[in-house]
């Protein structure tokens, strides 16, 4: 079994040992420098690495996932901190974070379904052998998210 070192073991003591409002700033510090670091590192460099590609898809799909997934990491942070400050409390909203997380997760997903379905439609499309269905885009791409939402709830 991994032993804690002494100096981690101290840390959590006296984190535990802070009056409630010195827990409520940690958490809130925690969350932010979190926050912030999905945002200006993993996103930057996520944006750069859309930003290089020729296709026009993942541009569309990039700036619809963002917010969402910033929207997700908030909600963590907000269990993560109930969790440690307030478990009564945690347990009593835990199905309204449930919900949220189904939700956010369904949207996400319907957003993914229709900015990627035109395109991979043209792509098969595209084959000369075989018949090709034109039109059928939106249908298929609504379709699929009237499934997916109906599946989420």
């Amino acid at each position: 079994m991994m032993e804690i070192p002494d100096e981690v073991a101290q840390l959590i003591d006296w984190l535990e040992t802070l009056p409630t409002i010195g827990q409520l700033g940690i958490s809130i510090g925690v969350s932010i420098v979190f926050l912030s670091s999905i945002k200006y590192i993993l996103f930057k460099k996520l944006s750069s690495l859309v930003n290089q590609t020729r296709v026009g898809w993942d541009n569309d799909l990039y700036s619809a996932l963002e917010p969402r997934t910033m929207f997700f990491a908030f909600a963590l942070c907000v269990n993560a901190s109930l969790a440690w400050l307030s478990p009564e409390l945690l347990n009593t909203i835990f199905p309204f974070l449930n919900t949220l997380y189904i939700l956010l997760f369904t949207s996400m997903f319907s957003s993914l379904v229709k900015i990627v379905t035109p395109p991979f439609m043209t792509w098969l499309n595209s084959n000369n052998q075989g018949v090709s269905v034109t039109g059928g885009n939106h249908f298929v791409s609504i379709f699929a998210r009237i499934v997916i939402w109906f599946i989420s709830i």
